[in-house]
């Protein structure tokens, strides 16, 4: 296998073993653990072989072509936010390929490794996961400029009165300098 990014149920803490983790084979065939957790976390390529052999017929990976870009438009899709950055950032350091991430603020492809995922939530146990990955431009424009909150529902949170790019919060106990009466013009 070579240029193959595989994304595969490895584990996590003890007992579990749904926790996405990834490895990559290179041009070569060299196989490289990106990240690998609990009791099915493949760190070499002996026990990655292994584990996809076991697995033919399974859906708990899944094998990303490197040189497909429709693969890897579906992986950045598809995929929670912080393992696109993660993978991507990994790419960057280590291959020529560039892994592109959709904002999902204003839907603009941009490079991965470069945007800020966002919207954190839990999804069951101890975990928490991110929901959206943003852009630099989208990132400051929906950031308090004094509290750093991001908000993704830009409209609902920054008073349209507010000229110094604060939430709703910071505007309402004047953290902003707005003054008391301000008025739009």
């Amino acid at each position: 296998m070579k240029n193959t990014l595989v994304q595969y149920h490895g584990g996590g803490y003890d007992g579990c073993i749904w926790e996405w983790n990834f490895g990559y084979y290179d041009e070569v065939g060299e196989f490289f653990s990106l990240f690998h957790t609990g009791s099915l976390g493949c760190g070499t390529k002996k026990k990655m072989d292994e584990y996809l052999l076991d697995r033919k017929e399974n859906s708990d990976y899944f094998l990303i072509d490197m040189e497909n870009w429709e693969h890897r438009k579906q992986f950045a899709v598809e995929s929670n936010s912080s393992h696109v950055r993660g993978v991507a950032i990994w790419m960057e350091r280590n291959t020529d390929y560039e892994m592109l991430g959709r904002c999902d603020i204003c839907g603009e492809w941009d490079c991965a490794a470069d945007m800020i995922p966002e919207c954190p939530e839990g999804c069951g146990g101890i975990v928490i996961q991110t929901t959206k990955l943003v852009c630099e431009d989208c990132h400051s424009m929906h950031t308090c400029a004094h509290c750093g909150e991001f908000y993704e529902d830009y409209e609902h949170y920054f008073p349209q009165e507010c000229r110094e790019g604060a939430c709703e919060y910071c505007h309402e106990n004047r953290h902003c300098g707005c003054p008391k009466e301000t008025k739009v013009e």
